[in-house]
Formats: C-alpha cells, structure tokens, sequence
C-alpha cells in the first residue's frame, strides 16, 4: 500500500472525488484517472475496504492502459485517447442506430450529473449537423450546474460551434464565445495557469501532495465561475500571487485543517492590491466549497 500523507477527505470531498472518478473512468479518460487514484491513495482516513478497492482498481487501470497502448504500437499508432473513445462511439453507432437519440435523452432528462457529464464527452464524436442546435437550445433553457455549462461550453467547441451563447450563471447574464473556450488547462490565460505553479513551487519540498490537491480544485473552481465577473477579476488582474496564497490556504484548510497564516504568508510577496485581491479569491473559493462540496 501508498505510504499515507497527512491528508484526510472531508465526507463531502471525498463523494466529489468519486463521482469525478466514476465519470473519468465511463468516459475512458483513463490517464486522468490513474492521477486521481494515485493521489487517494495518499490519502488518510478512509476504511480499509475503500483503500483496498482503490488498490485494485489502480491494478486493473493500469493494466489495461499498458495493454491498450500495447495494442496500438503493435498497429503501428501512438497512444491515443481521444481516438480510441471515438472508435468505440462509433462502433455503438453501428451497432444501435438510435445510440444518438439515447445520449440527447441522457443529456436532456436524466437527473444525474454524472450521466450528462457523460453524454456530452459521447456527443463531441456525434456526426450531425444539426448537433450544435440542439445542444445549444438545451444548454440556454436549462437551469444547468455551473460546472456542466463549462463543459457545455467545451463540448460545443470541440465540435467546432461559432459564435456567442447568451445564457444565466450564478445569478448574472453571460454572453460567451464559444471559440474562447479552454478545453485543456494550458489553454487558460497565463495568470491563471501560473497559480498551480506558484503553489506547486511553494509546497513541493514540504508537502507536495497538497500541490495535487489545490490544482483539482482550482481546476474545478474554475469551470465553476468561468464567465462571470468572478473569473474576468482574476484574468485581469497583474499578479498571479493573491490567488496562489487564496488557493494555497484554502487548501490547506481542506486537507490539514488547520494553518500557521503568519509562516504561510511569508511565502508570498503581497502588495496592498494584491492582499484585496487574495481576500476577494478566498471569499469566493470558500463560497464554492460550501455550496458544491458541502464543506465548513
């Protein structure tokens, strides 16, 4: 077994990393999911029975990824996970001509987050013209989670839809344009990829697992606020340092639950603007937790 970190999931925590994994894994993003799996276990806390499944689960992924990256070099191909999913979504297109109609019924009227999050991964693969339409006219009437508009979003630029949505996010109107979409984190503006690397640079010799922590939830607050006043504040300030110490702190919180807010802040060097700005980060990071993961 991992050799455990100082680091115990709050209940509400942990049911987020599981449903993260459960959806990582139906969508066969199995790179991610050996991430994921990989820093559970470091975690604490967690029954004997847990850490086992995980175990096992870690034992079959990897296996399975190093026999279909096995397969594919004896073909003659790279790695490929994208294609791979695409090759199985059209495999079932073949095999049930009403595959489609069953992931628009999926994404349009099940009450499971998971299942959605899915559908949309599936639907990227979709041949069909008419796919943006209606993806779009679901994503503007629906009273949609925060982090399930992102993906809308991500998912109607990977099937390479233009133009702008209108639509309400966390009590404000957005207007969005769809080509301006991150689909992977690189693909943020430079002083949001910065924070990960601050905090990573910060915690790597004291306590590195807490770097794996606060990027998941940076990434996830993210797509969380994404086109609102929230998120145009942090792209448009100068420094990404308020928000690598708002980050950093709040993980910590999460994790350890309790920190020396003197020697932390000694890592930082904040000015009089960035403090109002680290203060307004913290606010809303803790907002997020509380409402999405139920938290404090």
């Amino acid at each position: 077994m991992n050799q455990k970190k100082n680091i115990v999931l709050f209940p509400g925590t942990l049911q987020s990393y599981q449903n993260t994994l459960t959806t990582l894994l139906e969508t066969e993003q199995y790179d991610e999911a050996l991430k994921l799996l990989h820093y559970l276990l470091l975690c604490e806390g967690e029954d004997k029975d847990t850490y086992e499944e995980w175990e096992l689960l870690l034992e079959w992924l990897t296996t399975h990824t190093a026999s279909l990256q096995q397969d594919q070099k004896a073909d003659g191909e790279e790695w490929d996970e994208k294609k791979i999913i695409n090759e199985q979504i059209q495999t079932k297109l073949l095999e049930d001509e009403d595959y489609t109609d069953k992931l628009l019924e999926m994404l349009m009227n099940e009450s499971s987050l998971e299942k959605k999050w899915l559908a949309l991964d599936q639907l990227v693969h979709i041949d069909d013209s008419q796919m943006n339409e209606k993806i779009i006219k679901w994503f503007q009437n629906e009273n949609l989670n925060p982090m399930l508009q992102f993906k809308a979003l991500q998912t109607l630029k990977q099937r390479e839809a233009k133009g702008e949505v209108s639509f309400n996010k966390l009590g404000e109107r957005l207007k969005v344009n769809i080509e301006n979409t991150p689909i992977h984190f690189e693909d943020f503006p430079n002083i949001i990829v910065d924070v990960i690397h601050i905090v990573r640079e910060i915690t790597e010799n004291n306590d590195p697992i807490v770097s794996a922590f606060a990027e998941q939830t940076w990434k996830e607050f993210l797509s969380y606020i994404y086109g609102t006043k929230s998120y145009s504040e942090i792209t448009q300030h100068q420094n990404s340092a308020p928000c690598a110490y708002a980050l950093h702190k709040i993980s910590l919180e999460m994790t350890i639950g309790n920190i020396d807010e003197e020697l932390l802040i000694q890592s930082y060097d904040l000015k009089k603007d960035d403090v109002i700005m680290m203060e307004k980060t913290y606010k809303k990071m803790k907002s997020y937790i509380e409402t999405v993961l139920q938290i404090y």
